[in-house]
């Protein structure tokens, strides 16, 4: 079907670039909009092509009748409590975020009686900006609780500029602007991308950086950060002093010769030991140091003796805590399905590795120390958590919490030193409850029924639980691989309705059932449904189920991807032509390579939020070099080939043996992860190629990849794509 709508005039320039295929040669591939790689902040003509793209998009928005009904619906919908579970910090306060609505961002609160159910503002992120386009990106309590550091993020770029502020000072709307906030230290801690914060007692924090040129972001709370697509390379690894400049920071670590290598560095709770974690892209792989702060060659933190726990890329470990000289830990060596390990570093020259919890046919997800002497495992089985308790002594089996629960765990919060431990849970009909267990009333009663509770639940009242089920089953991809899939409908839902099915499969994610206010008022309004289908490349079987749909395997996933589609119209879910398909970053991606692989015309639209779409390119902004581990790296010529098979820029001209599905391509000008390049690209192709039914593009100013978004942005993104 031809599209009615008269879309811009695009110039195609000449461009031409050159790889190299280890079937073909030398391979020269045209890039008529490679122009479009230069950013609006630093192009005119590609900020015109922006502004006609969101300006078409605009006019044909306003001429969709039911979008002010759609959206009146979901923002009733999104008017509910949500909160985390809390976390009692070593200074006898519980904090946890909470929105109690509409509110553009959660508020950090706290409480020093949580059996009150009484609480202050800690602090509130939408005091950070006027336009709130300002938000929490990362933050992290000193080991004591004495101070709280905290990272903002400007128009949700991956830039952060990390501040600290005593624990006992709130910043809440009576603090004025942040800017001239005297309820902080000075600290102003920038270039931070990629960084966890890694206290060392109350004294100050580690934290990763890059290079910035001068004035290329501005002052911190300028708004420039995050618009540029430069390779981020050569990370380095400082630690701050609190109440220092940063021009004082202590250079820990760099390495020249690895450009690509990243730093993470834990400290255990007792302060002994310094964990670094070095990557080098985003492989479940990672190198280990370990430091002795008790070691007196250790005194100067800017000369660590360190120990090479692990000196290779080939697994990963996670330290969970210590135990004198034992450190726990989290890997995947020889367990696809993670397991415990123990590594006694007394001996530094002659590491003792030891299984501790072995590995079983669940994935185990999650771990943490708790109570003094154990540990909390959540483990996924077939895509739904179980919580174990394990003993630290010899790591046996304690017993299993909230045994008839069904869905996601998806935060479990707890120290070695407080007896309660609180459990945050959700599912694709219900919004959150927490849950929470008294190890101190366990310990005098015996039973762990009665030392469980509900702590707190919220609801959401235009979406009853009972008017929607949920079901999961699974199907049979194109090799004969079971795939599972969860499908929720709508009571009224009839059969053959029009659905909504999600997929991201990458990276080693997992996507556990979760609650979307956005999804289900579509499956409401519409009397619709929603799939959501595990498939190959995350890790909701483990390690090898992620492997196989990475590098010249990834196109198992998009074929579980159609498969899933396949078995919503052979199963009478839903009816033919009348699929939706979405996804977000890798998702994005997917969801444009089933546009141009659905043989069977089961699709109606693609939506591809954020999407890595040029698959040639990519590694070669921002971050995209890491994605390399999953995708394969185009300068390679094996590589090369299973690359440009499925690349959707690449592929969609040379398609001309079916009609594309009508799509909606998202993206954001602060993205600098996945660049907006691959949308402004691949948009002007599928309007120049593929002219047939609707091909449109919907991209942000003061938006990133999708972290920071305040409620009424996600309200309205939401409505569009959902209208």
């Amino acid at each position: 079907m031809t599209s009615t709508i008269s879309y811009p005039k695009v110039r195609r320039g000449d461009s031409v670039n050159e790889y190299q295929s280890h079937k073909h040669g030398t391979v020269k591939l045209a890039d008529p909009y490679q122009w479009l790689e230069t950013p609006p902040s630093q192009s005119q003509e590609t900020a015109d092509f922006v502004e006609a793209q969101n300006k078409l998009f605009k006019s044909y928005m306003d001429n969709v009748s039911h979008k002010e009904e759609f959206k009146t619906a979901l923002t009733e919908n999104m008017s509910y409590p949500k909160f985390s579970a809390p976390s009692i910090k070593k200074n006898g306060v519980a904090y946890w975020s909470e929105n109690a609505g509409l509110e553009p961002h959660a508020i950090v609160r706290s409480s020093k009686n949580l059996d009150s159910r009484e609480s202050d503002v800690f602090f509130d992120p939408n005091q950070l900006s006027e336009d709130k386009s300002a938000s929490l990106a990362t933050a992290a309590f000193s080991k004591n609780a004495k101070y709280f550091a905290y990272g903002i993020s400007r128009s949700g770029s991956d830039w952060c500029t990390i501040y600290v502020r005593p624990a006992d000072s709130p910043f809440s709307e009576s603090s004025g602007a942040h800017e001239t906030d005297k309820g902080r230290f000075p600290d102003e801690v920038r270039y931070v991308k990629f960084s966890s914060i890694g206290w060392l007692r109350d004294e100050g924090f580690f934290y990763q950086r890059y290079d910035v040129a001068e004035g290329a972001h501005g002052a911190a709370h300028e708004d420039k950060a995050g618009l540029e697509t430069d390779a981020n390379e050569n990370a380095k690894l400082y630690f701050h002093k609190v109440n220092t400049p940063q021009s004082e920071d202590k250079l820990i670590i760099e390495d020249p010769a690895n450009p690509t290598y990243m730093w993470s560095v834990g400290t255990t709770d007792d302060g002994r030991y310094v964990a670094l974690s070095v990557s080098k892209d985003t492989s479940r792989r990672n190198l280990l140091k370990v430091a002795d702060l008790h070691d007196s060659a250790n005194s100067d933190i800017t000369n660590l003796k360190w120990v090479d726990i692990v000196g290779e890329f080939k697994h990963e470990y996670d330290v969970i805590d210590n135990d004198g000289s034992t450190l726990f830990i989290h890997t995947n060596e020889k367990a696809d399905n993670y397991k415990i390990v123990t590594a006694d570093v007394s001996n530094p020259s002659n590491v003792a590795w030891k299984d501790f919890v072995p590995e079983t046919n669940a994935v185990l997800s999650d771990a943490s120390i708790i109570h003094h002497d154990k540990l909390a495992l959540t483990y996924t089985r077939d895509v739904k958590s179980e919580l174990m308790v394990h003993s630290m002594q010899d790591g046996s089996f304690l017993f299993r919490l909230f045994d008839d629960f069904t869905g996601t765990i998806n935060q479990v919060t707890g120290e070695r030193d407080h007896s309660k431990l609180f459990i945050s849970t959700t599912s694709y009909t219900t919004p959150g409850t927490i849950l929470s267990f008294d190890f101190d009333k366990h310990k005098a009663t015996q039973s762990v029924n009665e030392a469980a509770t509900v702590f707190r639940s919220t609801a959401v009242k235009g979406l009853d639980p009972n008017e929607f089920t949920t079901e999961q089953q699974f199907y049979t991809s194109k090799d004969g691989t079971k795939v599972p899939i969860f499908i929720t409908r709508h009571k009224d839902t009839p059969k053959d309705a029009p659905f909504f099915l999600y997929g991201y499969g990458g990276f080693s994610i997992s996507v556990l059932p979760f609650f979307s206010p956005s999804a289900l008022t579509f499956v409401k309004h519409f009397r619709a449904g929603l799939a959501v289908a595990n498939i190959r490349g995350g890790s909701e079987y483990g390690e090898k189920w992620h492997t196989d749909a990475i590098l010249d395997k990834k196109q198992n996933g998009f074929d579980d991807f159609l498969s899933a589609a396949d078995y919503l119209v052979d199963g009478g879910y839903a009816k033919k032509g009348s699929i939706i398909v979405n996804g977000g970053s890798n998702g994005g991606l997917l969801a444009a390579v089933a546009a141009q692989q659905d043989k069977k015309n089961n699709i109606a639209v693609s939506i591809a939020d954020v999407g890595v779409l040029d698959m040639l390119k990519f590694s070669q902004w921002t971050i995209g070099r890491a994605w390399c581990s999953d995708y394969g790296d185009p300068s390679k010529p094996q590589d090369f080939d299973y690359l440009h098979a499925y690349s959707p820029l690449h592929q969609s001209p040379l398609i001309k043996d079916k009609l594309y599905p009508s799509m909606l391509l998202t993206s954001a000008a602060h993205d600098d992860r996945v660049v907006s390049c691959h949308t402004t690209k691949m948009i002007a192709e599928l309007q120049h190629s593929h002219p047939e039914n609707v091909k449109l593009a919907r991209i942000e100013t003061k938006a990133g990849h999708g972290a920071g978004k305040s409620t009424m942005m996600r309200i309205l993104e939401a409505t569009d794509k959902y209208t």
